[in-house]
């Protein structure tokens, strides 16, 4: 069996010091592979797929174009950095349900001590990255006049709503009986890199899509890069994603390594896998990823590059480590 080479290799003076396998795709709004492998593997996508999780709070009208706070954090993971807390303490307060209605529950901060939080704060609800998602279906039944107990079932409208529009841009078919259990507790599927990065080329480019689904992603698109400080944090990869390329790109990583982006120029989307769920690792593929496949412009590479590059510590005068991503090499995109 032929093993392919690593997606990311880090080295020391020539000394292999860690080596990532991982998978990638890069596709158009039709599907067509513009570079990445035609696996049919699927992957759990995790926090990445909540971009696509937002749609239907949009195209429901449960919020307007003008909340955009909410639907930014509706597709956000987020840090609890204070202003993120506020806009989700206001939220609850207006939806007028209490804590124990959402059954994602309390979680620690996903960034603790981080450079963007007010104090150090205790474990509770509003310091689950996900609590965003949870309103948002939360919200999306209330204005339907849906029952929010049990809104985490692949049988409630709610889920239904959420695995029809993966299914749909993402060209693939979700069995909810087959649904697995997400850490927050809401139901995921599997789903191949290939149907992923379709679906964020389809957020790119909607063109092609009903009227109503092209409003709401160009809303939701909009107000994440309008509050990407919300959606991405001050300092994370996603929000620096956004605000060095004036929201051209929009990207959103998930646990075990996975991360997609759009390039809302292009039409494309991108989607990577590491393997062993690194998530350094995977912050830099992706970004390198943009830049094999001529995404990024010199400029926005080397900001975006030095956002990742982890493994050099700032305070020292050692530059002896080198990052190479041979698996990558093998792009070969036409103007990149």
């Amino acid at each position: 069996m032929q093993i392919a080479p690593p997606l990311l290799l880090r080295s020391r003076a020539g000394i292999v010091e860690a080596s990532h396998a991982g998978a990638f795709s890069i596709r158009d709004t039709r599907g067509r592979r513009i570079a990445g492998h035609d696996d049919d593997e699927a992957w759990l996508p995790r926090s990445a797929i909540k971009i696509i999780h937002t749609i239907p709070f949009v195209e429901s009208g449960a919020v307007g174009p003008e909340d955009v706070r909410e639907i930014a954090l509706a597709a956000a993971s987020h840090l609890c950095e204070p202003e993120q807390i506020e806009c989700l303490t206001a939220w609850l307060k207006r939806l007028g349900i209490q804590p124990d209605a959402v059954i994602c529950g309390a979680d620690v901060p996903l960034a603790r001590g981080g450079r963007g939080m007010m104090r150090p704060l205790e474990t509770g609800l509003l310091t689950n990255n996900n609590l965003g998602k949870h309103l948002a279906l939360i919200a999306t039944a209330a204005h339907f006049g849906e029952d929010i107990k049990g809104y985490e079932s692949p049988d409630h409208p709610g889920m239904q709503r959420l695995f029809a529009v993966t299914g749909a841009l993402c060209d693939i078919r979700i069995e909810l009986g087959a649904a697995i259990p997400d850490n927050c507790g809401l139901p995921t599927a599997p789903i191949p890199l290939a149907g992923l990065a379709l679906g964020m080329a389809r957020l790119a480019d909607p063109r092609g899509l009903p009227s109503l689904r092209q409003r709401a992603i160009a809303t939701l698109l909009d107000a994440l890069v309008l509050e990407s400080r919300l959606f991405g944090g001050t300092h994370a990869l996603v929000g620096q994603i956004i605000r060095h390329t004036g929201g051209r790109i929009i990207a959103k990583g998930g646990s075990e390594g996975i991360f997609v982006a759009l390039d809302r120029w292009k039409g494309w989307g991108y989607a990577l896998k590491i393997l062993d769920g690194s998530a350094q690792a995977a912050s830099a593929g992706i970004v390198e990823l943009l830049v094999r496949g001529g995404s990024l412009s010199p400029e926005e590479a080397g900001l975006l590059r030095a956002e990742t590059a982890y493994w050099n510590h700032r305070f020292s005068a050692d530059r002896s480590q080198s990052v190479t991503f041979p698996l990558l090499s093998e792009i070969s995109v036409p103007g990149s």
